[in-house]
C-alpha cells in the first residue's frame, strides 16, 4: 500500500533489462568460442566473489581442462568429443578415456553453465545487499565482456545510487508480486478499507468490554 504505483519504473527497468541481455549475449559467446580452460578459470576466479554465486567447477573438470591440450577446445566441441566412442575419440585427442570421464561425467553441469549468475533480474534486490553485488559482477564480467556490456551494468550501479532507487524498486517489486486485482484496489485508494477495519476493530473491543 505504501508503493507509489505512479513511479516512473522503467527508467530502473531499461538500464537492468540492458545489461541483462548485454551480458547474457557476451556469456553465451564466451562459452561458446572461447577455450573451456579460461571459461572454467573465469567460474573458479568467481569464488574469490560470492556475491555472483556461480556453482563450483568439478576439481577433475577444472584440472582436465588446465592441464590437457584439449582444454584448449570450447566446451561444445569437448561435449561434441564426450559423446564418441573411445576408439572414434583416440583420432582427435590424447587419452580419450580421461576426457570422457573428465567431460562427460561433468556434462550437466557444462550444459547448465549459463550467464545466470550475473544477471541482475527483475525486480531488483534491496540497494543495501546489490550495490556490493554490482561492484563485484564489474570485476567478473569485465575479464571476459567488452564496453558493450560494462556501459550498461555502470548505467544500472549509478541508478542503484541514485536518490530514487529505493521508491522505484518498491514500486518495481508491488508491480511484479500483486495480483490485478490487488493493483486495482491499491489504486482506488484503501482509506475506505481501513476506516471500515478500524470500525470493525472498534465494535470487537466494545463488545469485549461489555461481555
Amino acid at each position: 500500500g505504501n508503493a507509489d504505483l505512479d513511479a516512473p519504473v522503467e527508467t530502473l527497468r531499461q538500464p537492468i533489462d540492458a545489461y541483462d541481455d548485454a551480458v547474457r549475449s557476451a556469456f553465451e559467446s564466451f562459452r561458446r568460442d572461447a577455450p573451456a580452460r579460461e571459461v572454467i578459470a573465469l567460474v573458479r576466479t568467481t569464488e574469490a566473489y560470492p556475491l555472483v554465486g556461480f556453482e563450483p567447477a568439478p576439481e577433475g573438470l577444472a584440472d582436465f581442462v588446465a592441464d590437457r591440450a584439449a582444454g584448449t577446445e570450447p566446451i561444445p566441441q569437448l561435449l561434441e568429443y564426450a559423446g564418441y566412442s573411445p576408439s572414434k575419440l583416440d583420432h582427435y585427442v590424447a587419452a580419450p578415456r580421461t576426457l570422457k570421464r573428465a567431460v562427460g561425467g561433468n556434462r550437466t553441469y557444462l550444459e547448465r553453465l549459463d550467464a545466470d549468475p550475473l544477471l541482475v533480474g527483475w525486480p531488483p534486490a534491496p540497494a543495501a545487499a546489490l550495490q556490493y553485488r554490482l561492484d563485484e559482477l564489474v570485476s567478473v564480467v569485465a575479464r571476459f565482456a567488452g564496453d558493450d556490456v560494462l556501459e550498461p551494468l555502470h548505467a544500472v550501479r549509478r541508478r542503484v545510487r541514485g536518490d530514487d532507487y529505493d521508491r522505484l524498486r518498491d514500486a518495481a517489486v508491488a508491480t511484479h508480486e500483486l495480483t490485478a486485482d490487488e493493483k486495482q484496489r491499491i489504486a482506488a485508494g484503501v482509506a475506505d478499507d481501513l476506516q471500515r477495519a478500524r470500525a470493525r476493530e472498534q465494535r470487537l473491543r466494545d463488545a469485549l468490554d461489555e461481555y
